[in-house]
């Protein structure tokens, strides 16, 4: 199978240069381009509005988690008309097999090289969540991705999706609040071992994607990477355009008393921009920055924090795998725990909230990929003690309750069906239009009690 996709990359990649681009409006998403007349598969699209159907095309092949095409290329639109990215997001390919999405990827891959004249030198993949995984799953299968713009994840489980020794530069994007901010500063300790060129910017954010401002920082320091290797040739005008920016940036976060930010930006100009200019006073600032008593406070408190956080994961996940095949779940167990993190989230410090947050959303996360995302449940139990947890973390979110109401029906328990409706209203719930058409409560709609939970509310 992998061999397979190795194979029509290359075939693919070879052709690339032949190709000449079949007409689409310049400057908008194009939500929906089939990939053949036999298949259901399709893409989004944008071309750049300065775009050149005779000229070799640099292009981004975007992931998303939940195969939005024009959700997944919004956040790059930015870049692609600074740098001229063609930008392509597959609405086939989701969270689930790798084997699957590789052969959809295929498919998108022949699709596209078939139509427009790319630059093989100039080959990005990008993703976000579950599609960063396999964005750099790609990259690390075909050895033809000049860059990888990761959102929100780093590499996948599988040993196969790790890098060693490649040579595409690898740009992560994540928020202080995603749940996976610590696994995506494992992956730059790892990478860099192998000396692959990558970059970590971490904003104040949960998760989701970036936005456009946010990704654009990001091919800013790609294309500093591809004048690095001489992909393109060095526009100076550009690169110390970037560099104000760059310097802007870690300014104002200095000035905002965000100096761990701050002395990230910093560092992050000295490796880039020693071999333009004269960075003796960024060096002097880095110095005096580290020197600060507060910085040397946040440091340690942060890494204190992140230990704390790795054991509590690794708590949650082995509670939680040992639960999901147990017959006798100690429910109280999850409610205790989970009380104790929200419970201490409200007098916790600024970087312990946050850390707080990150933990409740991986526990959350957990459960509803188990019960979502690949064969990873077989029972009706496991289903609903998944949605249980989900409900725990985040009483307020309405998906989980609809679903255990379906659940419990299914299995004809409308007694108990009728309970998750009626926690689902205390919790705030109003869209009562909602329960009135949703088919899910059509066996319900005479029920006393449903009448009477609903009362004067439709």
């Amino acid at each position: 199978m992998l061999k397979k996709c190795i194979y029509i990359f290359l075939l693919c990649y070879g052709q690339s240069i032949l190709c000449q681009e079949t007409t689409f409006h310049r400057g908008k998403i194009i939500d929906s381009i089939q990939i053949s007349k036999e298949s259901d598969e399709s893409y989004a699209l944008y071309l750049p509005s300065d775009f050149v159907n005779t000229e070799l095309s640099p292009i981004v092949f975007i992931f998303d988690p939940v195969a939005r095409g024009k959700i997944g290329i919004h956040p790059f639109i930015k870049a692609a008309e600074k740098y001229g990215y063609i930008l392509v997001c597959s609405n086939s390919s989701k969270n689930g097999s790798f084997e699957k999405n590789i052969e959809i990827a295929n498919r998108l891959f022949e699709k596209v090289f078939s139509q427009f004249s790319i630059n093989p030198k100039r080959i990005y993949t990008a993703g976000f969540s579950g599609g960063a995984r396999l964005a750099s799953t790609i990259a690390v299968l075909t050895k033809q991705i000049q860059g990888v713009i990761a959102c929100g994840a780093g590499f996948s489980s599988y040993q196969i999706g790790f890098p060693d020794a490649m040579d595409f530069s690898y740009a992560a994007i994540v928020g202080d609040e995603d749940m996976n901010l610590l696994e995506m500063h494992k992956a730059r300790n790892y990478i860099s071992k192998f000396k692959v060129s990558n970059e970590l910017f971490v904003y104040e954010m949960n998760h989701k994607w970036p936005t456009q401002e946010q990704v654009l920082i990001a091919f800013d320091w790609l294309e500093l990477e591809a004048y690095r290797k001489g992909l393109v040739p060095t526009d100076k005008t550009k690169i110390e355009t970037t560099y104000i920016d760059y310097h802007t940036r870690a300014k104002k976060l200095e000035e905002n008393e965000k100096l761990l930010y701050a002395i990230d930006d910093y560092q992050r100009i000295i490796k880039n921009f020693d071999p333009y200019f004269e960075l003796d006073s960024i060096t002097t600032t880095i110095d005096r920055l580290h020197k600060n008593k507060s910085v040397r406070k946040e440091k340690k408190e942060l890494k204190s924090i992140f230990d704390r956080e790795d054991n509590l994961r690794n708590m949650f996940v082995m509670r939680f795998r040992k639960d999901l095949i147990t017959k006798n779940i100690n429910f109280k167990w999850w409610k205790s725990e989970i009380k104790k993190l929200k419970k201490e989230e409200t007098s916790a410090t600024f970087n312990k909230k946050k850390m707080l947050k990150r933990l409740l959303y991986s526990v959350f996360a957990i459960a509803i990929e188990t019960v979502n995302v690949g064969p990873k449940v077989s029972t009706i139990e496991q289903k609903i003690f998944c949605y249980d947890i989900c409900i725990l973390v985040y009483p307020k979110y309405p998906l989980p309750y609809f679903k255990q109401i379906e659940n419990f029906l299914g299995i004809n328990e409308k007694s108990k069906a009728l309970d998750y409706l009626e926690r689902l209203i205390d919790n705030g719930y109003t869209n009562m239009n909602a329960l009135k058409t949703n088919v899910i409560f059509q066996s319900l709609k005479n029920d006393e009690r449903f009448i009477e939970l609903t009362k004067d509310k439709f």
